[in-house]
């Protein structure tokens, strides 16, 4: 084997070995960051979930009304966490995810104030009363930041022009 078919050999063995570990990190990143848009996900899920926590309650004292208190502020502070730390990964993400929890948080007030109006049940035959009616209005908020999630997602993500494009593709 002469130097040239050598050094072209070790070349592309070198290159093999580059774009081995190349998608290997990158099938890694889009494993945590999967999993990180996922937690995001469930945070606004478990806010969408206040009111049913509420409408269901086994009791109505001081400490029921804390607990409630409590767990709505620590939702709210998980959805705020998780905008933070998608805005340091990916903004584009990071964009779709705020309009997301902005509309839900603009939204359950009034499902709250109606959950509150229900009775404590009293028997388990009262929990059983059909699914109330809190529907969200996000369908097309969830929708953007579940297709900015995929695009960021992309083992090779697709090359656009602009700003925004390039901070959603950079890690």
């Amino acid at each position: 084997m002469s130097g040239y078919q050598t050094v072209l050999a070790a070349t592309i063995a070198a290159l093999a070995a580059s774009i081995g570990y190349w998608v290997t990190q990158r099938g890694q990143r889009i494993d945590r960051r999967a999993k990180l848009y996922a937690e995001a996900l469930d945070a606004v899920h478990k806010y969408r979930n206040l009111p049913f926590l509420v409408h269901w309650r086994t009791r109505s004292d001081p400490d029921t009304r804390s607990e409630l208190s409590r767990l709505t502020q620590d939702r709210v502070q998980n959805m705020f966490y998780f905008s933070g730390l998608l805005r340091l990964h990916c903004p584009a993400v990071a964009e779709a995810y705020d309009a997301l929890v902005a509309k839900t948080r603009s939204q359950p007030g009034p499902y709250r104030q109606q959950a509150w109006k229900v009775p404590v049940a009293d028997s388990d035959t009262e929990f059983d009363q059909g699914h109330p009616p809190y529907d969200y209005d996000t369908r097309s908020e969830y929708d953007a930041c579940i297709n900015a999630m995929r695009a960021d997602l992309a083992l090779l993500p697709p090359l656009r022009k602009g700003r925004r494009a390039r901070s959603a593709i950079r890690g």
